[in-house]
């Protein structure tokens, strides 16, 4: 990758106060912290949502960092962050003083495609940057799925990236559960609720689109479902 690269990739980023309202809009509208069950999501809120693939505190400390020296982010990551922002420029009202800031479109349904298409547009960058078929962590696990979520409740065909996405996750171990591994509890936690995530959105994608539930014979792998407990109470050390 050329070091001008990542620059013309930051520069994509929406002015700070904005890229914080819509961090903070996927935490509470999205992927809410809660608890979770293999069936259930379980919010405060007691609404299911998205499957929290992010363990919320490691996410929002990296961000911290990253408001501090967007240099030291991995381009991985820095995909994670445009998918969210793309995710949650879904949940914006028809009103949000956000959606005219962003958006000079006419209408609140052209502000919306045009923002979860550039910040989608964007990930995609950073990902081909990082050459992702290449090499994947579970960054780019996390930023392919929020991709996939996005444009699937968009009405977008995601189908042939879920493929992807879901040899990917292979490729990195996802489908062992990571005890076999030595990884620390947050790692640990993320690549479960990954494996699930991907898992569910696998099956459900295929119901709609064959009629069969593959859930047995895709879920068969000996991957303990993430832990019922608030992602607080999930620490390193």
């Amino acid at each position: 990758m050329l070091k001008t690269d990542r620059p013309n990739l930051l520069a994509k980023l929406p002015p700070t106060e904005y890229c914080n309202q819509l961090k903070d809009l996927y935490f509470q509208s999205i992927a809410p912290v809660g608890f979770l069950t293999p069936d259930i999501i379980r919010v405060k809120s007691n609404k299911k949502k998205l499957f929290p693939i992010l363990h919320s505190p490691t996410f929002h400390e990296r961000y911290r960092q990253f408001s501090k020296d967007p240099d030291q982010a991995s381009l991985a990551w820095i995909a994670l962050l445009f998918t969210i922002l793309g995710t949650a420029v879904l949940a914006l009202e028809n009103d949000s003083p956000l959606l005219k800031n962003l958006s000079r479109k006419p209408t609140p349904w052209d502000r919306v495609t045009e923002l979860s298409e550039r910040y989608y547009t964007a990930a995609m960058k950073c990902l081909e940057a990082d050459r992702y078929l290449w090499r994947h962590n579970v960054s780019t696990l996390q930023a392919l799925l929020n991709l996939i979520y996005g444009i699937h409740h968009s009405h977008g065909q995601t189908w042939t990236l879920l493929g992807l996405v879901y040899h990917l996750a292979l490729s990195i171990g996802c489908h062992v559960d990571p005890a076999t591994f030595s990884l620390d509890i947050v790692e640990a936690e993320e690549r479960r609720r990954c494996w699930l995530g991907l898992i569910t959105l696998l099956c459900n994608q295929n119901m709609a689109i064959t009629g069969l539930d593959i859930y047995q014979s895709v879920f068969s792998s000996r991957v303990l479902p993430p832990a019922v407990v608030w992602d607080e109470d999930i620490i390193q050390g």
